[in-house]
Formats: structure tokens, C-alpha cells, sequence
């Protein structure tokens, strides 16, 4: 089964590399990209939503050219609140 999450592309970006405290190990940043979807609630109104998530390096670059338009991105879920990360 696949998910798919769809909205207006905001921005794509690299989050800062992050270093382990304990290990002193340095792992890149990830690419990132926000989308801002509409959510229908059950009373008929709408509410827009700002989505994080991460996207694969070789993904990234494509979708920047696509900043400012609706777009639809594979995602996978982890289910500690709601993460999205894109596929």
C-alpha cells in the first residue's frame, strides 16, 4: 500500500548537520521540504496544516524547481504522533 500527501510546496531546505553528544559522531542534515496541506474536518470546514518531512537527497533537488506549486509526494508514516517522511 502506498501514501501519498499533496499540497502547496513552501520550501525545500537541509536541516543542520547534528553531532552525537555521547559518540562525538557527525551525521549530515537531511533534506527537508514543507508542504502545506488542506485538512477537511468533520464539520465540513477546512483547516490548512504545515507538514515537515524528510525527503531522500536525490529527491530534493527535482522538487525545489517545484517550490510554489501543488504537488504529491510518496510518504511512509511513523506513528509516534503523526511524522511524515517523504519516499
Amino acid at each position: 500500500m502506498s501514501f501519498y500527501i499533496k499540497g502547496k510546496l513552501l520550501g525545500v531546505y537541509q536541516s543542520p548537520d547534528f553531532t552525537n553528544k555521547e559518540t562525538g559522531e557527525t551525521k549530515a542534515g537531511k533534506s527537508r521540504g514543507q508542504i502545506m496541506i488542506v485538512q477537511k474536518l468533520s464539520n465540513g470546514e477546512s483547516k490548512s496544516e504545515l507538514v515537515d518531512l524528510t525527503i531522500p537527497k536525490e529527491k530534493a533537488l527535482p522538487l525545489k524547481t517545484k517550490v510554489g506549486q501543488d504537488v504529491e509526494v510518496e510518504i511512509g508514516i511513523i506513528a509516534k504522533d503523526i511524522s511524515f517522511y517523504g519516499l
